[in-house]
C-alpha cells in the first residue's frame, strides 16, 4: 500500500510493520539488508518523510538499528536540483538522528532517456518518469540518436560521480529505465559507466572542488597509488 499517503500520523503503526518485516528477514537470512522504508524523492519533502520514520523508529524500537535506509532520487538531471546537495543533506538527517551507520541504497534513480524526439511526447534525457514511462511500448527509431544520447551519458556520469563521494556510506545507485531505450542496446552512457569502473571501481573521494560558479570538480584516490579527477 501507500504507506506515504497515511501521513505522518501513521508512522507509528508503519514502523511497527516494518520492525516485523527485519525481524523476519533476519530469522532466514541473518545479516542481510532490508529496504523496508523508501522515497520516492531526495528532496526535503522525502528527507522529511525518512526523519519522520525513523523517529518513530527510535521512539518504538530504541535499541534495534534498520539495517538500511534506501531513497529513489529522480531528478531532471543530476545538477538541478543538486544531487550531490540532496545526499549531503540525508546523511547529515542521519548523523543528527544517530543512524550514521545505517547504510543508504539509492536503488531507483537517473531516468535519462538517450534520445531527444519532439514528436514522441517530448522525450528526451530530462523528462519526468512518469512521461518516459510511457514509451515502453515504442522502439528504437535507430541506432544513431545524437545529442540524446550524449546528453543522456553526461548526466548519467554526473550522476554516479556525486554517488561516489558518498560511498561507503552509499551502498548502492542504481538507474531506471524504458526497458527498450535502456537495456537493448549498448548506450553510451553504459560503455561510460565501464569507463568508470575501471577508473574509479576502487577510488576513495578525497576533495570537491568548486573553482567557479556553476562549476565542479571531485578528485579521488584510484586505490592504485594515483588520483583521479572529474570536473564539469
Amino acid at each position: 500500500g501507500n504507506w506515504a499517503a497515511a501521513g505522518a500520523q501513521k508512522y507509528d503503526e508503519f514502523v511497527k510493520f516494518s520492525l516485523a518485516i527485519q525481524r523476519g528477514v533476519h530469522r532466514a537470512c541473518p545479516g542481510k539488508p532490508v529496504t523496508v522504508y523508501g522515497t520516492c524523492n531526495n528532496s526535503e519533502i522525502g528527507r522529511r518523510e525518512i526523519r519522520d520514520f525513523l523517529t518513530a523508529w527510535k521512539k518504538a524500537a530504541p535499541d534495534v538499528r534498520p539495517s538500511a535506509i534506501n531513497v529513489h532520487p529522480y531528478r531532471p538531471n543530476p545538477d538541478a536540483p543538486d544531487l550531490d546537495r540532496d545526499f549531503k543533506a540525508l546523511m547529515d538527517d542521519l548523523d543528527r538522528l544517530g543512524f550514521a551507520d545505517v547504510p543508504v541504497y539509492a536503488d531507483e534513480g537517473a531516468f535519462f532517456l538517450p534520445l531527444v524526439m519532439n514528436d514522441w511526447n517530448g522525450a528526451r534525457p530530462g523528462m519526468s518518469t512518469q512521461s518516459g514511462d510511457g514509451l515502453t511500448i515504442l522502439h528504437m527509431p535507430s541506432y544513431d540518436l545524437g545529442w540524446g544520447e550524449r546528453l543522456s551519458a553526461a548526466y548519467w556520469v554526473r550522476y554516479i560521480f556525486m554517488g561516489y563521494k558518498y560511498a561507503p556510506r552509499l551502498r548502492s545507485l542504481s538507474c531506471w529505465g524504458s526497458r527498450c531505450f535502456t537495456l537493448d542496446d549498448p548506450f553510451a552512457q553504459f560503455v561510460a559507466n565501464a569507463a568508470m569502473v575501471d577508473l574509479v571501481g576502487n577510488a576513495t573521494f578525497r576533495r570537491d572542488v568548486r573553482f567557479a560558479p556553476g562549476a565542479r570538480a571531485y578528485v579521488f584516490d584510484d586505490g592504485k597509488g594515483g588520483a583521479v579527477a572529474v570536473y564539469w
